[in-house]
């Protein structure tokens, strides 16, 4: 089966663990459990037996991102480098040389 997307960092959902398995079957052996918080580098996404499954390493290690009922166990987290593009486009901030500030503008 092939991805359904691009992946990339995720964290636990509040309220919920997400079981580390040995392969990509949602019925392969336990062997870890993710927390509520913690953050994984999922390497690509498939859809497998109703579950939207993530691959975690080259071992071959899975989790499920969401559940064949819908229930979501893993949150995407922003990307950061739309975030540092953004601020790299702030026209006001090429107008000033480094270290200067505009009339008006203090420190904080």
């Amino acid at each position: 089966m092939k991805p359904i997307s691009v992946a990339g960092l995720y964290k636990v959902a509040a309220g919920k663990t997400a079981v580390i398995r040995a392969s990509k079957s949602v019925k392969s052996r336990q062997v870890g459990t993710l927390h509520a918080g913690q953050i994984v580098q999922v390497l690509r996404e498939e859809k497998i037996d109703g579950h939207q499954r993530g691959k975690i390493n080259e071992q071959g290690q899975w989790i499920s991102i969401r559940t064949e009922k819908g229930t979501v166990l893993m949150e995407p987290l922003r990307d950061q480098t739309e975030e540092d593009g953004a601020e790299e486009e702030d026209p006001e901030q090429d107008d000033q040389a480094p270290g200067e500030q505009g009339e008006g503008q203090g420190t904080s």
